[in-house]
């Protein structure tokens, strides 16, 4: 299978003055021709604040987008026909209308817990309590499963700082959905001009 590479520029500045102090970036999906096995991954970023990469500013990528339905008045797992996920699997739950069931969030990365065949829970930390979801949300909720990429620094493009890393994507469910995450922490200021995702 040959490479595929999507590129997204921009500007954007991550600033500890605004509400959430920090962010989740999800590139568009874009559906690769088979299941990639591995992907790159390129970031550009400006320094405001002193950032430590795969600490302060994060990379995710995956392969398996998964339609998921709540049903909190029964109980507060998210139900997936044969989602193929394991316990302790990285995932991040996104829905259409940006209304994800209460209690969980677009922002964060949570551990699978409790899975069975065809529904599972999501957790905090790896094997740890449920997070208690309150209310279904609203519109189309979908779950991706996420590996971390670890981030190199390879140097400096006038003020740009470069950052690559490579992943082993194998293990996340067969698919072809290709999703970067890019993820800041620690609600450090930083000016990101650029990612790009490749696949193999």
């Amino acid at each position: 299978m040959s490479n595929s590479y999507w590129l997204q520029e921009f500007e954007f500045k991550v600033s500890t003055t605004t509400a959430a102090g920090n962010v989740m970036l999800m590139s568009e999906p874009v559906v690769a021709l088979a299941a990639p096995s591995d992907a790159h991954v390129s970031i550009f970023k400006q320094d405001v604040d002193a950032v430590t990469i795969n600490t302060d500013l994060i990379a995710w990528v995956s392969r398996s987008k998964q339609t998921v339905t709540a049903d909190t008045s029964t109980d507060e797992k998210l139900d997936a026909s044969t989602h193929g996920l394991e316990n302790d699997d990285r995932v991040i739950i996104t829905s259409s209308s940006g209304d994800v069931p209460a209690g969980s969030s677009q922002d964060v990365v949570y551990f699978v817990v409790n899975k069975t065949t065809n529904d599972f829970e999501i957790a905090l930390t790896s094997g740890g309590a449920a997070v208690n979801l309150t209310d279904n949300g609203s519109g189309t909720h979908s779950i991706h499963a996420v590996t971390q990429v670890t981030l190199v620094d390879e140097g400096t493009y006038s003020t740009y700082d470069i950052y690559a890393g490579s992943v082993d994507i194998s293990s996340q469910p067969s698919d072809t959905d290709m999703v970067l995450f890019v993820q800041t922490a620690n609600t450090k200021e930083m000016k990101l001009h650029g990612m790009a995702l490749q696949w193999s």
